[in-house]
């Protein structure tokens, strides 16, 4: 189990066109409402016994995702 230190939620973007949004978290909470919201995860980090600790989600960096990611971490930081 992470401490709360670790459990982290990065977001990456670049003004690159092509590039996409990326968002990296440890976060169980913020992984939950991520999926709620319809989004699946690229990749999974497992720990060493193989379960789950992170997760990267991969979105286009339009207006609609940002509104996403937006939605989700409200939903996850005004509880």
């Amino acid at each position: 189990m992470l401490t709360a230190e670790e459990r982290e939620t990065i977001i990456r973007w670049s003004e690159a066109k092509d590039e996409e949004l990326s968002i990296y978290t440890a976060s169980p909470k913020v992984f939950r409402w991520l999926v709620k919201l319809g989004l699946q995860p690229k990749y999974v980090v497992p720990d060493k016994d193989g379960n789950p600790v992170a997760w990267e989600f991969e979105l286009p960096s339009t207006k609609g995702a940002w509104r996403l990611v937006r939605s989700a971490l409200n939903k996850v930081f005004t509880r």
